[in-house]
């Protein structure tokens, strides 16, 4: 698969270093979720990226071009990106956004209304963009980042301050685009169950390096097998995961998360046969957050 980004060794520093040899590959078509830590380096990445800094050490390519060539403002015109909050004026209406951003990157007139369409705003009126919930402000600045039809958009937390309905719209959006127009997405976001909804490949930033990278199926296949379970006494069921060697986490109130390869109904029984209250039962399999939490631990996989 073709890769429309390329990093070798980004280094970047501030004082202190932020990220250090950090390399990366972003397979076009792809949904690529980028996970680290506040200050882990996520955004200065996408500034690199997006040429608003410059790397001290390494560098990169998007579309087989490479940073130091004079072709790079060629392939960042392929680029759509918001980062950190749109970029919008808040005295401007939807429309006058849109090609005020088109002028500004001295693309064609005539896209404008197109670009609204697509993100589901092909009627928001004269009502001033400083009014817009802020969903409807996340709309807008993707369809700012999509005003030059690009195959590549960098989004930086992009669900910030959204409310459920909201993560789900834009969810769907993302999903979209991605589907029908085949544009190739890079999201930070530290929002681990909506990223896991949303993305196909990963990467995890630690310590100003990415120390895996990994598609989902690549995840899903070697997921360890889980049981989530919700049933008492605590007692019982502590000497049953112990007796039996099976590593377990209390999740809550009567509520425990156990490694097994057993049936979940199987299990369901012998746990009812040593007297335990079974009220809930089901097999999950090790998702994101478990990993994060494992790599940023210091584990590996």
């Amino acid at each position: 698969m073709e890769d429309v980004c390329v990093c070798r060794n980004i280094e970047k520093a501030y004082g202190q270093p932020v990220l250090k040899g950090c390399s990366l590959h972003i397979p076009a078509g792809s949904i690529y979720g980028l996970i680290g830590e506040n200050g882990a380096g996520k955004t200065t990445l996408i500034r690199i990226l997006t040429g608003l800094q410059k790397p001290d050490a390494g560098t990169y390519s998007l579309f087989d071009v490479d940073a130091s060539d004079k072709a790079i403002h060629l392939a960042r015109k392929r680029m759509g990106a918001i980062v950190e909050m749109p970029a919008l004026d808040p005295e401007l209406d939807a429309l006058s956004n849109v090609r005020a951003q088109a002028r500004l990157l001295e693309l064609e007139p005539g896209h404008e209304k197109e670009a609204l369409e697509w993100v589901g705003l092909n009627d928001p009126g004269t009502k001033k963009a400083g009014d817009f919930s802020l969903g409807m402000r996340q709309r807008l600045g993707l369809a700012m980042a999509l005003i030059g039809h690009p195959d590549f958009i960098l989004l930086d937390e992009p669900t910030n301050g959204l409310d459920p309905q909201g993560m789900i719209e834009l969810r769907e959006l993302i999903l979209k685009l991605n589907k029908e127009h085949r544009i190739t997405f890079l999201i930070s976001s530290h929002v681990l169950a909506e990223l896991a909804k949303l993305a196909d490949w990963y990467g995890f930033l630690k310590g100003g390096k990415i120390v895996l990278e990994t598609s989902a199926k690549e995840l899903d296949e070697h997921a360890k097998p889980v049981v989530e379970i919700e049933a008492k006494p605590m007692e019982k069921l502590v000497s049953y995961w112990d007796r039996n060697r099976m590593a377990y986490k209390a999740l809550g109130a009567d509520r425990w998360r156990v490694e097994t390869n057993r049936p979940a109904g199987e299990l369901a029984l012998e746990l009812a046969k040593a007297g335990i209250d079974v009220r809930s039962i089901q097999i999950v399999n090790e998702d994101l957050e478990a990993v994060y939490m494992q790599i940023m631990k210091g584990g590996t996989r």
